[in-house]
């Protein structure tokens, strides 16, 4: 079992738990980017982004 989930949504490409990072999709707005590090970041159980 691995720490790196696969598409979670259609622009976060995915999330290593391990080593709390991200990368989302080059194509996606930047406008989604606080967006996605939000939904990560609440997945993973951290409040101090």
């Amino acid at each position: 079992m691995t720490t790196t989930g696969v598409i979670l949504t259609d622009h976060l490409r995915y999330v290593d738990l391990k080593r709390k990072t991200f990368k989302i999709v080059e194509s996606a707005p930047a406008s989604l980017l606080d967006e996605c590090r939000e939904y990560v970041f609440s997945f993973m159980g951290r409040e101090d982004i």
